[in-house]
């Protein structure tokens, strides 16, 4: 009876966390299939990291990050940066698009690794829809708060803030 509680307990603990909802070669085609897709690797100093933590308002965990450029007749329409940050005791990751003045244009969830009802709604993340490195991008100020999710929105919104920056420092 012992072992049949503790098999149901772990059933439905693990059923209710996320994990990979889009791989990147099926968000690259979601995102830029009509374009011809290059990948490139920023890598970032240590002078780079405090620099943009000042800017972005949050840590950099990685100095290392995919960016994926949307090009069509050899000129960049969109680029794309995936950026993997732990909310609780797991991880996010996100796929930020941008377009060429570095507006954000789209933000997709590609893994939530925490429990589904952390993860941030599509409506949420319309928020971000034409902000840049200019905008605040801060909850309760111009971004709503979720009841219940206060770690999830605040570390996602840190999340974008890195990821406006990074896209300002390469691009501009």
């Amino acid at each position: 009876m012992k072992y049949l509680i503790l098999f149901f307990f772990t059933l439905f603990s693990y059923s209710s966390i996320g994990g990979v909802l889009m791989d990147v070669p099926t968000a690259l085609k979601f995102h830029f299939g009509k374009y011809d897709v290059a990948k490139e690797k920023v890598f970032l100093t240590t002078t780079s990291v405090k620099e943009l933590e000042k800017v972005a308002r949050s840590k950099f965990v990685s100095k290392i990050y995919s960016v994926y450029e949307a090009k069509s007749n050899g000129r960049r329409m969109f680029s794309g940066i995936l950026e993997t940050h732990i909310l609780r005791s797991r991880t996010q990751t996100l796929f930020v698009i941008f377009d060429n003045k570095g507006r954000v244009v789209s933000t997709h969830v590609l893994a939530f690794y925490e429990p589904e009802e952390y993860i941030m709604s599509p409506k949420w993340f319309a928020q971000f829809k034409s902000k840049t490195i200019n905008d605040r991008m801060e909850p309760g100020d111009d971004l709503a708060k979720v009841s219940g999710s206060t770690i999830s929105y605040n570390e996602t919104a840190s999340a974008l803030r890195r990821m406006a920056t990074l896209y300002n420092y390469i691009y501009n």
